[in-house]
Formats: structure tokens, sequence, C-alpha cells
């Protein structure tokens, strides 16, 4: 509530009051001002080119905005003509100095003519590009650059022009070609001065200097004096460095070469630290900041380069000197925000996340300039470049998070007669902030095409702060803000927190509260005390008669009941028992005993159990623990009844007696009187006598008595004269007083001093009654009872009646003196401030470090002082010349007793100064009373107290402590403050060390996994969250690695669990899928088999590319990460390390173990499978049995092998599909093994840092790994090449899915015949590429040449070998993919080598732009053919498999179980029937078009398959395995021959089709005799094809007849048999001569 009155406060002060800050506002609001008319804005007709604004200056001694105009200057073509270029503007620039939507004055700069006539300055460059006001010097400036470069006729050169704003009047203009003392700044002719044509940037500095910066290849950066006329150019300075470019790493050889800092686009200045900064900004490599001490000489000592890491196209730069933060704009198609702090180090943006940059939405285009606004704590962003997002967004500064519903888009609603619309007010990025009135200030620049000023209001005081006394206080802990403008509120009671600028507070917990005022923490409930509610602000009392004794209580129940006898009251820790006297009354109070009564025991429960007070005393109050605590009756008083309860039972005894007991009154003897007090009888004492025996009165005054027992006043005894006696009651003649020293008495029984008499002054008191004269020298006391005689240091008066002292600086040194003549006076060097010194001694000698020469001195500063740079260790000295000249070393102030040493850090070199000096810059001492300083050793200063020296910036010293120094300069792998030493050098991000002795920097193998920083406890310091280890490449627990990258395992473990179980499902799933298709039942193979295969092999290099250490640009791997995720799931969806925790040992043997694993279950698998295949087929032989004939039942067997065939094929097929899959992953992990990298002497494994190489576990896994590369690396692809080589020519002679090589068609089945060993080829790419990205990882630019070469040669092999088929649909398609993924991938990799290593530094340019575009188009494009390709055979297959599954249940005249779901009419089901008869599966896996064609294919494979049935018996019969094979040979030669005249023949008769349909299409639209002409084209043409083929047919027919019986084939015959008879034996049969013989003759 409190709150909101507040803001109801604020809200009529803002309405009523005057003066209100801003601060308290909550709301923002635009305000679109049209600029007055000028000579250059807002002129109609409008000014051609565009007349827009370049800066907005306030100068704040007259309160007014100065607007400087600036010229539209287009980006040209380079071909453009300079003439038209370079007098494109109007070269003028106007001025305007603004106020309250007005304008009080304005200068126009340039020709004065009829047109201007008011212009001064003559013509200059219009293209203004920096602008400011010197405040010191009145000055306003702004520079001009001649961005076209023109020749100086046309007025465009470079320049500064000069405003006096004291009179707002014209300076000059100083063009910068004109400096005489200009350098040329380049070493090539060419490009002497044209630096002067591209300045880009300026800072200055009030009253000392103007700083320019170029923007160009060879360029830098001058001083100017603007303060002078004409302006003088005091500095130039061209910053130089090496640079080290990296070219035979292994040999360790590098070069280096000189580069120049170039290209200076922005430039600001750090006042606190008397740093002023350029950037050069290339956009093709990161930007980098020079940084100069403007306080020194500039030179190449006084300036130090630092590179941003990330940052290009920098389009804003902005100082927090409150914070110490620097804020960057970056990005050159949308921005990026960098919060730097001032060594330039990036910081992160908010706590609650490890980013180091702020995105903007895409949308937005450039943030083109920000602005902060340090008081509230906001920072404003302008988008200004792109359509619909011309604006302003607020960004708070506290955790840099873009409040985007306060974004507000600049637009204008223009009316034009009936009908309105919206201006966008695009580029207005001129900006200006005035905090006085909480607005800011917008102009177009010189692109907006528009003349408006913006007026946007300020938002208020961030959340997290308060409005006090117009300042945004942060909050405090304890307190929060949760609206924009507010004010900083407690916590409520119940709620703290402890952070500062905090916009809400916490809920304290149960058992803790709060009270609301400035709460930090929430406070324990104390024992006896608890709280059941969170949230609240007071703890509750534990009840009366229970108590509590723990703190923190949440509930009643703690509490406990208190035991008998005892109690409690609210809010107690114990239960105690009542006060002896008191008894407990329902356990929560403690009741005393009633009055009369008492009690000597605890515990007691009733007030019965009291006991009563005797007789003669009484209690009149409650509680009472003793019968001694019972009250006696009052003396002179008794009792009568026990009990009582007061006093009022006590009666009073009779006066002249006495109480003798409690119960008896007696009378008091003569001469004595009653005390009841004492109860007795008292005798009255000497001095007095007995009244009555009621009182003693005493002996009246003047009188006395020695007796007792008087009984009258008469019996007293008178004082003599001379004495008197002032009080009653003496007792003795001594009771009388003598009259006092000096007075006499006169007369007897004197009762008061007033009857003495003093004596005169000079006389003195002789006898009680007699006074006489003091002699000369002597005085009277005051008394007058005798004569002293004055004493030395003193005098007597006239009057005799005091001695007065010897005045001040004089001593009298005997008594009795009379007058004052008779004091001495104190000698020079002495002074006395005291009077009657009594001796010469008194008088004080002046203290050491002081002088007097002076008589008679009468204080201590009547000495002098010796003077600075002497001293003086004697007192009483009486001159000047006294005083010693100090030592050198040292040093004296005046008046000083000794001389000072010089303290560490300072000196003296000479005698007798007044004070030490320090030591001069670079020079220190540590000792003291030194009269000379040490210099320090290279690269150090002195430090802050002179006494020792410390490394300097960027420099660190290699021993832990100062006492030893040894500064050497720090690399470009870490920074060094001024004092860093070896263990506090602070790592650059991306670079790791082992220790803070370490002086061994590495660059880290993953850029999210190093911060830097310093290390404080070990190595782990500086990895972030998630990472440790060696090189930060190790995850942490409950982290695992995504591509290198530790992410934190998912919270919800079930999910993880689960899919840890369904992976394997759908693993097993994909493997029989493969094992299915890859044993296919005839020899044509899916095309989408196809598609997938080749594409993932591209996929997998694709990704494999991506653990290359090239500097990859951003785009390009987010292509490689998403290649990455076809075959690799994210830790962020699933990862085994979360699941299960395996080290990297059990994973490993788990990879070497699977595929033994795999091969033992899919053989108990097929092996029940098989099964079950013997069950079905003897039951089916056993059925056909009885129902069909032998030979149907012969047929039946040779469809259906038997058990063992069926088992040993599946086998095979299973184990070739397992282990050929898993093959490329086993042996990648097993080299993984060999692959060790030395990191501080310790070699570590490279996939897994935890693992420490070449110890007993390691060297143990190392025999397994070569045992398992024997076994899986070799044994794998040579147990598959043999199987193959034994059937190379006989692999597709399919009979069925049992037959030879048909268990193995997944290895080749796809290949040309020639080609069947192919797949081996692919395996020898992977191996290449596994033993690259193992072997070559730490050496990245090696690595992508060799793999891009390797991808070369398979190229070439591709292209030259032709591997595919190029008859079937599967082959063509198969060709056409795998040579635009491998052409895809020869691009890629090759590119890489442009792209540089990561550690190269290597930064992107233009050319690399441009391969980037290509990439992205390039594998997109194949990825989409893929997806178009896989998509369209998808769906070929799914319908084929569909019709095949139709019509095989209508043949068995079966309903198929998906129609019986659904009521579908006869008429539907037949058409169904006949879409499913018409199936296709006479086409061989050829794209055949007609019935023609199929019918030759058909005549094709039947023949084949007759010929085989007949050839292979025969071939086999052959026992020399020699001749059999060369014949097996020549037969697959001439089958693929055949099939090849096939398909020529079919594409023969393609080319005559289609020539019929060009001449019958072309005919309707061609005269008659045109007509004619097509029509005998055709006929020429079908007559001359029929006359060849007929003619061609009939020669091959005739040789092959003839071939039958000639003699030529006889030779042939006996020649081929005389050759191989040459390897038969003398043992060799004639029937294996005869069976050769007639292999010969069926091949023929």
């Amino acid at each position: 509530m409190f709150q909101y009155v507040i803001l109801l406060c604020n809200f009529f002060m803002i309405v009523f009051g005057n003066n209100i800050s801003y601060l308290s506002n909550n709301v923002t609001n635009s305000k679109y001002i049209k600029l007055p008319e000028s000579n250059l804005i807002n002129k109609n007709p409008t000014i051609n080119p565009f007349i827009g604004f370049a800066c907005n200056e306030y100068y704040k001694k007259d309160n007014m905005n100065y607007l400087i105009t600036a010229a539209q200057y287009p980006n040209f073509g380079y071909n453009t003509n300079s003439n038209y270029k370079c007098g494109y503007t109007k070269k003028y620039v106007e001025i305007l100095k603004y106020k309250n939507n007005s304008y009080v004055d304005k200068m126009l700069i340039g020709e004065n003519n009829n047109e201007y006539t008011t212009a001064v300055g003559n013509k200059g460059c219009d293209n203004v590009v920096s602008c400011g006001i010197d405040n010191k010097l009145n000055i306003l400036y702004y520079i001009a650059s001649n961005m076209y470069g023109c020749n100086p006729s046309y007025d465009s050169d470079s320049s500064l022009v000069r405003i006096n704003l004291t009179d707002f009047s014209f300076m000059d203009r100083t063009v910068f070609n004109d400096f005489p003392n200009k350098e040329k700044f380049s070493k090539y002719s060419y490009y002497d001065y044209k630096y002067l044509n591209a300045v880009s940037t300026a800072s200055l500095i009030d009253g000392d200097s103007l700083w320019i910066g170029f923007g160009t290849s060879f360029g830098g950066i001058w001083k100017l004096n603007i303060a002078t006329t004409p302006v003088m150019l005091l500095q130039q300075f061209q910053k130089t460095y090496m640079v080290k470019n990296e070219k035979d790493t292994m040999m360790g050889q590098q070069n280096e070469y000189e580069d120049y800092f170039r290209e200076i686009k922005r430039s600001f200045i750090n006042k606190e630290r008397q740093e002023i900064y350029f950037i050069e900004d290339s956009g093709y490599n990161d930007a980098k900041v020079l940084i100069i001490n403007y306080s020194k000489p500039l030179n190449e000592n006084t300036t130090t380069l630092k590179t941003l890491d990330g940052l290009s196209y920098i389009s804003d730069i902005k100082l927090d000197d409150v914070d110490k933060n620097i804020y960057i704009i970056s990005g050159s198609l949308n921005s990026e925000l960098y919060k730097l702090d001032y060594n330039f180090n990036r910081q992160r943006l908010n706590t609650n996340c490890d980013i180091d940059f702020l995105k903007f939405p895409p949308e937005w285009g450039v943030i083109t300039n920000i602005q902060l606004d340090l008081k509230t704590g906001y920072m404003y962003a302008i988008p200004s470049t792109r359509y619909n997002y011309y604006g302003i967004v607020r960004i708070n500064m506290k955790n840099i998070i873009i409040d985007v519903d306060t974004f507000v888009e600049f637009k204008q609603i223009i009316k034009n007669g009936d009908y309105s619309y919206f201006q966008p007010l695009q580029n207005s990025n001129i900006s200006y902030i005035n905090f006085d009135t909480g607005k800011l200030l917008l102009l177009g620049n010189s692109n907006s095409q528009h003349s408006f000023i913006i007026e946007y209001d300020l938002y208020g005081c961030s959340m997290g702060r308060g409005n006090v006394n117009n300042i945004c206080e942060i909050c405090i802990p304890g307190k929060y803000s949760n609206s924009v403008g507010g004010i900083c509120l407690d916590c409520n009671p119940g709620y703290a927190n402890k952070d500062y600028e905090s916009i809400s507070c916490n809920k304290c917990e149960k058992g803790k509260f709060t009270t609301g005022k400035h709460t930090v923490n929430c406070i324990n409930c104390p024992a006896g005390f608890f709280i059941d509610l969170e949230g609240h602000n007071q703890c509750k009392y534990c009840p009366k008669g229970k108590y509590s004794i723990t703190s923190t209580s949440v509930s009643e129940n703690n509490c406990l009941e208190c035991g008998n006898g005892k109690f409690s009251d609210v809010g107690k820790t114990i239960c105690l028992f009542c006060e002896i006297g008191k008894w407990s009354k329902n356990r929560i109070e403690c009741v005393g005993c009633s009055s009369g009564k008492f009690s000597n025991s605890m515990g007691l429960t009733n007030d019965n159990e009291c006991k009563l007070c005797p007789i003669g005393k009484f209690n009149d109050i409650n509680g009472l623990s003793s019968e001694l605590d019972c009250k006696n009756c009052e003396k002179g008083k008794i009792g009568i009844v026990d009990g009582a309860k007061s006093n009022t039972s006590c009666i009073q005894c009779e006066s002249g007696k006495y109480k003798q007991t409690n119960i008896i009154c007696n009378e008091c003897p003569g001469g004595w009187i009653s005390n009841n007090k004492e109860n007795k009888c008292d005798i009255c004492n000497i001095g007095k006598w007995a009244f009555d025996k009621k009182m003693c009165m005493g002996c009246p005054k003047g009188k006395y008595s020695f007796v007792t027992g008087l009984i009258d006043g008469k019996e007293c005894i008178s004082c003599e004269i001379g004495k008197f006696q002032p009080y009653t009651g003496k007792q003795r003649e001594n009771a009388c007083i003598n009259c006092e020293k000096g007075k006499i008495g006169i007369i007897e029984g004197a009762s008061s001093n007033r009857s003495c008499v003093l004596c005169d002054d000079g006389k003195y008191k002789n006898t009680l009654n007699n006074c006489i004269h003091c002699p000369d020298g002597w005085i009277s006391t005051s008394m007058r009872e005798k004569c002293t005689i004055c004493q030395i240091g003193k005098y007597t008066n006239s009057y005799k009646n005091y001695c007065d002292n010897c005045p001040t600086g004089k001593y009298n040194d005997k008594v009795g003196i009379s007058t004052i003549n008779n004091c001495i006076e104190c000698p020079k060097g002495t002074w006395t401030s005291d009077i009657g010194n009594i001796h010469i001694t008194l008088c004080k000698g002046c203290k050491k470090g002081l002088y007097g020469n002076e008589l008679g001195m009468t204080y201590a500063g009547s000495c002098k002082k010796c003077p600075a740079g002497k001293f003086n260790d004697n007192d009483g000295l009486s001159n000047i010349n006294d005083c010693k000249e100090c030592s050198t070393g040292s040093h004296s102030d005046s008046g000083s007793i000794i001389c000072k040493g010089c303290g560490v850090g300072k000196y003296s070199l000479l005698t007798g100064s007044s004070e030490c000096l320090d030591c001069e810059g670079g020079k220190y001492t540590n000792k003291t009373s030194s009269y000379l300083c040490n210099t320090c050793p290279l690269n150090s200063e002195q430090n802050k107290y002179k006494t020792g020296c410390i490394c300097s910036q960027n420099s660190y010293n290699t021993f832990t402590n100062n006492d030893n120094l040894n500064c050497i300069a720090c690399n470009n792998t870490f920074s060094c403050n001024v004092n860093t030493n070896i263990k506090t050098i602070n790592i650059n991000q991306h670079y790791w060390r082992s220790s803070d002795l370490s002086t061994k920097i590495y660059k880290c193998k993953n850029r999210f996994a190093c911060k830097g920083g310093i290390i404080n406890i070990s190595s782990d310091d500086l990895c972030n969250e998630g990472f440790k280890g060696p090189l930060c490449n190790v995850c942490e627990k409950g982290w695992a690695k995504d591509d290198g990258v530790c992410l934190k395992c998912p919270e919800e473990i079930g999910r993880t669990l689960s899919l840890t179980i369904i992976i394997p499902i759908v693993s097993v799933i994909i493997i029989i899928f493969l094992i299915k298709t890859a044993n296919p039942a005839n020899n044509k193979k899916e095309e989408v088999n196809g598609v997938v295969k080749i594409f993932m092999n591209y996929a997998q290099v694709f990704s494999l590319a991506s653990s290359f250490q090239i500097n990859w640009p951003s785009l390009i791997r987010y292509l490689f990460e998403r290649a990455k995720e076809f075959s690799s799931p994210r830790v962020s969806f699933y990862s085994s390390d979360c699941a299960i925790g395996w080290s990297y040992y059990e994973k490993l043997l788990v990879y070497l173990i699977l595929p033994i694993f795999y091969i033992f279950s899919v053989t108990i698998i097929i092996a029940l499978i098989s099964l079950c295949y013997c069950k079905k087929r003897q039951k089916k032989i056993k059925k056909l049995k009885s129902t069909k004939s032998e030979l149907e039942i012969k047929k039946y067997k040779e469809k259906k092998p038997s058990c063992l065939t069926f088992f040993i094929a599946w086998e095979k097929t299973a184990i070739v599909v397992g282990t050929f899959l898993s093959w490329p992953t086993i042996v990648t992990k097993t080299l993984e093994v060999l692959n060790c990298e030395n990191i501080d002497d310790t070699y570590y494994l490279i996939n897994d840092y935890s693992i420490i190489c070449y110890d007993n576990k390691h060297y143990t896994y190392l025999i397994i790994a070569y045992i398992a590369l024997i076994l899986y690396g070799l044994g794998i692809p040579l147990l598959g090449f043999k199987l193959l080589y034994n059937h190379r020519y006989r692999l597709y002679d399919m009979h069925n899915r049992y037959d030879g090589s048909t268990p193995l068609s997944f290895l080749f089945l796809g290949y040309r015949e020639k080609r069947w060993y192919y797949e081996f080829i692919i395996m020898g790419k992977k191996a290449g590429l596994i033993l690259l990205s193992v072997f070559l990882k730490n050496y990245p630019r090696y690595q992508i040449i060799a793999a891009s070469l390797l991808i070369q040669i398979s190229f070439f092999l591709h292209v030259f070998l032709r591997p595919y088929d190029i008859i079937t649909s599967y082959g063509l398609i198969c060709n056409r993919l795998e040579s635009v993924s491998l052409l895809s991938l020869v691009m890629t990799l090759s590119t890489g080598l442009f792209f540089g290593t990561i550690d190269s530094g290597y930064k992107l340019g233009t050319f690399e732009n441009i391969l980037i575009i290509l990439l992205i188009l390039c594998n997109g494009g194949i990825s989409l053919y893929f997806f178009v390709y896989f998509v369209k055979l998808g769906f070929k297959s799914s319908k084929n498999h569909l019709q095949e599954h139709l019509n095989d249940d209508f043949k068995k005249n079966k309903i198929p179980f998906i129609l019986k779901c659904c009521n579908i009419s006869h008429k539907n089901i037949q058409a169904l029937k006949y879409w499913s008869h018409n199936i296709d599966n006479e086409n061989y896996g050829i794209s055949l078009k007609n019935q023609m064609e199929k019918e030759i294919f058909a005549n094709y494979f039947t023949e084949k398959k007759k010929k085989l049935s007949v050839l292979n018996n025969k071939l086999d019969n052959i026992k020399k395995r020699r001749l059999s094979v060369k014949l097996d040979k020549l037969r697959s030669e001439i089958q693929v021959m055949e099939k090849q005249r096939c398909w020529q023949t079919i594409q023969n008769n393609r080319l005559y089709n289609t020539l019929k349909n060009i001449t019958m299409i072309n005919k309707t639209k061609l005269s008659d005799e045109e007509r004619e002409d097509i029509e005998e084209i055709y006929k020429f043409y079908i007559n001359h094809g029929i006359n060849y083929n007929t003619k061609m047919n009939d020669l091959y027919m005739k040789d092959l007849k003839g071939m039958i019986q000639s003699h030529h084939n006889i030779e042939m015959k006996n020649e081929i048999i005389r050759q191989e008879s040459k390897h038969i034996s003398e043992n060799t049969s004639e029937e294996e001569i005869v069976e050769v013989t007639n292999v010969v003759d069926i091949i023929i």
C-alpha cells in the first residue's frame, strides 16, 4: 500500500511540479516533430541528393543542441564516372542551433552565391564523419571525408572545420592535405597519402588535443592541436606488429611478417585511465584495439595492441564509467551485444547463464547505435536499417535482457486528403540523451529521407533500483523494487533477500521469520517459539504450561507440557519449580502463600500446605519462604494471636515501660527513659539529663557536663573567657572551643565565635586576649596566629600581610626579600613562565631543536626553532649557530631534535635537506636513509610505495614473489596486469595450463571448455561448468560429452533409462530389416536401400569433417551438427554416459565384445527360426505326399531348401550385415587407444583425457587393441574379400536366396560384375578417414589435406571404375548419387584449406564468404536431392510391396485383413484385385517401358537360367581349379556382353520411337509438301534401321553358326584344350579331358 501512495505522490509531482526528474517515469512516449525549414533541411523543392544529419552535439554553456547536416553519399560502383560521383553533392554543410522545436540560429558553410547569400567558408566536403565540442576552448568542429577520392578541383578533400561558439562564428577550414609535415604511411608509392581520403573517426580531449583515425589499408593516427590558428599536426603514428605464419608445425618452423594496424573505424576515450582506443575492423578478421596512453609520448612503447576475439563489423561502442564496462555492438547482417571490462576481456552478461553475448532478433538487422542511461540502469538499442523495424527498444543493464515489449516503432501518420498512411522513419540513429529533461533526441542520417526529430521519453529507474532524491539508488539487501520508476521498499514482514538490486523478496520458510525492517536473512525462531506458516513476520509463543528446547520449530507439537509442581510462561525453553514460599497453580503460574503464612519447601500444590506465623509475629504479604520472614511486632509492641496477617494485632507498651518479650511490657527505673524502639530502658548519657523518664535533654550551649544521671540542666558547667561552646549536650571541658587563631575572647560562657575578635594586619595573637606587631621581612598570617618570613622566590608587600611571587622570567634564591627588585632575570637560552621561582635551575632551557638569544624570557614560545635541514640535540642553546646540518640520506623540519632518515621509496642527495624526494619513475629503494635509488630491471616498474619493483603491464614475474624479480613479456595466450607473477597470470579464454607454476600454455580442444582466468586451487578453475581435467576436456560427474562439449545430463533420468532400453530394440529392428533386404529373393535390389546407403556414407564423411580442427564458419559447422544428428543421438536427447556411466575402458570392452555377442545372439535366433522353418517344411511335405505327385514334392523341396541350408544362408547374411556395419566404429574405437598426447610430460589419451597413457592398465588395453585390430580391423575385410573372391564369377548367378554367394549379396549386389570388390574400396576409404581422424588430430592442416586427397582419389576411382550397374534402376540411381555426393565432399574438404586451422588465427574475408555460400548451396542441394529421391523411391517401394501382399492374398481367395475392417463394396474389391494383379514383377530391376522390352530381358534371364543349370554343374566337375576358374570367367564375361547387347537393343528401339513421336507431333502444323518430306524422312530412317540391324544380325548369327563346325572353331577348341592340358598332370583321366571339351562347346 505504501508503494502505491509513493507512486501517486510522484504522479502529482510530475503533473504539477516544476523541474521534476524523469527517474519516476514508468511509461514512455514518442513525439515526432517536423523540423522547421532551413537552407538545406525541408527545402521545397527537395534538395537532391538528400540532406540528413551527421551529428547532434550539446553545448552545456548555452543549453543548446547543435545539429550538423551531411549529404547522402551512395556506394557507387567501381566503374562509375568520377565526374559524376565527385559532383554528386552540393558541398554545403549547415549547423543549426536548436532549442524547443525551433532554430535559435543557423550557419551555412559553403560558397556564397545568389542562392546562398549567407554562406561562409567556401565549398568543402559535406560527407561529415565526426563532430564534437571542446567545452574548454568553446569550439565546435566537424570532420568531413573525401569518400570517393576526388581530386582537389571538386572541393571534396578531407578537412576539419572549426566554429567559435562564443559568438557562433566561422573560424576556418583545415584541409588535411595541406599539412606540410604529414607522413605517407605506405611503402608503396601508389598508396602515398591516399589514407587522407578515408578519415573515419575522431576523439577529443577537452582543451588538449583531437585524435583522428583513418580507415584504410595504409593509414594511421594523427594528434591535432585545435586550440591554435592554424590547426597544428602534433604527432603521427602508424602501429606495426609481427604476425606469425604457421608453415611447418611438425618441424617447428615458423615465419613472421610485418603487418599494419589498418581499417580504423571507431575510437573512444577512457579519461579515468588516461587512455584512448582505436578499433581496427576490416570485417574479414577479428577486430583489434590499439590502446594509447595519451599522457605519454606517442610511440611503440606507449601503445598496446589487443585482439577482440570473435568481434567484427562493430557498429557502436559505449563506455560505462560506473561499473567499468565497455559495451560493443557487432555483426554484419544482424547484431550481437558484448560486454567487456576495461582490459577488453569478455564478461558474462548475467549470473544466471554462462554466455558472453546478446543476440538481437535477426529481423531487426544491424543495431546502428546504443545509448546508456547509467542513472536508471537502462540501455537503449536503436534498430534503424530494416524495414518495419525502425525504432528503439529498452535493455536492462543488470542482466542484459531485451525488454521486447518496450519496442517502439518509429513511424509517422501522413494525411493526404481523405486518406492517410504510415511513413516509416528509417535511419533515425543520430542520437543524444538530455538527462535534464529525460528525453532521447533522434535525427535521421543522410540516408533517412525524412526531416523529423524524434523525442523519446526515457524510462525511470529500472526494477531493482529506487528513486531517492532524484538518484536511482541500487536496492540494498533487504529491499526491492519491482516497478520501473519506483522506489526501494523494505521486504514485507516474513520476506527477505540478500542480493543487491533485487526485484522481489523471498518468502521465509516455516520456522523462520522477519520483522519487515530491512531484512536480509530470515531469522530462526528461538527455542520456546514456533512458526507453522511460510512468510510470517513473528514467531508464536509456546503457551503457558509448556516449553520447547529446539529452535526453528515448525509446529506447536514441538512444545512439551511442564511436569507436576512446575510452571512456565509463554515462549519458555524450560519449566521451573515455584520459589520457596509459593505453590504451582495449573502449571501456568506460581501463587505465593497467603498473608499470615509461609513455606520453607518447594513443590507445593495448594495454599493449605503453607505454615502459620507464631504469636508475636505477623505476615501481611504473600509468598514468604521462611518463618524468619514472619515479621515481629514492632519494638515496643507485643502480639496476642498466631497467623496474624498484619501489625494491627500488635499493641503498644505504655510510656515509661519497655517490651521485655513479644507478650510482656516492664516499667523503667528512676533516672532512665523508656525506649520502645529498642525494647528497653536507657540511662541518659554524659552531657544530658532525664526529662519525665520520657526523653534525655542535652546541656545548653556554652556549657558542658561530665557525669550521668543528671535530672536538671542547671547542673551543667559554663566555658571560661576566650572560649565558646556552640552545641548542646557536651560532656567535657575541652568541648569549649578556643577562639580562632588570630582572635581573642571577651566574655565567659560564650555560645558562639561571634564573641571572638581578629588581630589587626601586621599583628599576631600572643595570648587568648592579646595581639603584637610582626618584624620587617615577615608577614602576619591571615588568621593572625603568628608571623612568617617570606621564602625564596617571594618578597613582602608594603602591608606585611602577604608574600608576593617573583614575576615570570625571574627567580629569587634568598628568604626575607622585601622588594621586587631583588628578583633576578633568567639567563639567555632559558625561560620560565612560572612565578615565584626559587633558583636559577628553575629557568628552563630551550628544548632540543630550539635556541634562545634574550634575557628573562617568560614562555617557551620565546625560544626559536632551528631552521629546516638542521637539528639541535641539546637543551638551552643560546645561538642559531648551535644548530647542526643534516647528513645525506636524512632530512629535518624546523625545530627538529634529530634528522630523520629518508623512508623507503625516498632519498636525499644533499646535506641540510629539508625534505626527501620520491624515487623517480622506474627507480626504487627499500632501505631507509638512502641517498640514491636503484633502477628497476627490464619489463618492470616501481611499486606504489616505490620500495621495490613489480612487473609492468603485459609482463610477469617468473618467481612467485617480488623478492626475486625476473619479468618477461606475456604472450597472446594470457594477459598480465601490473604486478603479475607466474601464479597470477590470467589465462585467456580457450587456453589452459596444468598448474599455477607451469608456463606451458595449451590451446583447448573445445572452444566451449576453457573460460580462462587465474588458478586459485587447481587447473580446473580454468574450466567452464561441467568441464575439468587436462585441457578442460573431461566432463564432470553428471555431465556427458556431445561432439566434444560437456552437456548436463537430463534431470529426467527415467527418460534416459527408457531410451537405454528402446534404442537397442530399435537398432535390432533396423538390423533385422537390413538382414532381410540384404538377401533378396532375386537379383534386383531396392532402389531406396541404395539411397539410404549412399547418403549414410555421405553424412558420415561430411560430419567427420567437423572433427578436424579447421576454422569452419558457424553456418558450415551448423550443417556438420545436423549431419551428426542423422547417426548420433544428442546428449540433450539421449546419452549412455548419463544413463549407465561406463568408464572409457568399460565402453571399449563393450564395443569389442559386441560383435561376438551379436554373432552369438543371431546364431541362437536364426537357429530358433530354422527350427520353426523345419517344422513348417516337414508339415508341408507330409501334406503334399498325401495329395501331390513326387515331381511336385521335388519342386517344392528345390524351392524350399533343407534346414541346414536355410540356417547357413541366413547365418551368413546376418553375420556379414552386422560385422560390416559395426566395422568402422570398432576400428575407430580400437585405434583411439593407440593415440596419446603429451601434456606437461604426461601422456593422455586424446579421445578421453581422463585416461593416462602407458601405465599398466593402458598397456593391458593396448594389447587388447592390437589383438582387436588384427581380428576385427584386418580379419573382417579379409574374410569378406575371401568369401567374395571364391565366388567372384558366380556372384550374380542367383536362383534363390540360399544358393552359393546369395547370402553375401549385401557386399556386392548393385555393383557391376567386374566391380564386385568395390565395397572393399569404400571400406578402404573409411579406414583412411578413420586413421586421419585419429592420428592426425593434432595436425589439422595435414589432416584436411589428406582427407581432401583421399576423397578426390575416391571420386577418381568412382569415375574410372564406374562401379554401379548402368542398366538397372538401382545402379543408375546409385551412380548418380555417388557422383554428386563425392563431388560435394571433395568441394567441402578442399575449401576447408581456405578457412585455415583454428589455431592459425586466420580470419575470413570476402572470398571465404563466397565459399560459405557455395558450400551451403552445394550441401543443402545434395541433401534435398537425396530427400526427393528417398520420398519418391520410398513411395514406389511401399506401393509395390502393398500390391504384392494384396495379390498373394487374392490368389489364395483370401480377403486381406486390412479390408475386413472396412465396409468395401464388391465393385471396389474387384478394382483392387485388378490393381494388385497389375504388378510389374517382370522388369528385373530395370526401367522397361513396354512389353517388348520386358520380353527381351525375359528371354535373356530365361536362357541364362537354362545355361547356368547345366554349365555350373559341369564346371564344378572339373577338379582343376585354375581351369575351372578361367572357364567361369569366360562364361561371366559372355553373360555381361549379352546383357549389354539386350540393353543396347532397347536403347536403339527407343531412339526410333522418339523419331516417330517427333514426326507425328509436328506434322499437324506443316504444309502438305512438308508433311510428305517428313514422311519420307521417317520411312528412310526406319528402312535404314531395319536393313542395318538385319545385316548385322545375319553377320553375327552367321559367324556364330559357322563356329560350330568350322575349322577355326575346332582349332580354337583344341588350342584351349592344349593350353590347359599343360596344367593337367599325367594322372588326368580322359573323362576330365572330355568334360573340358564339352564345357567349351557349351560356352561357344
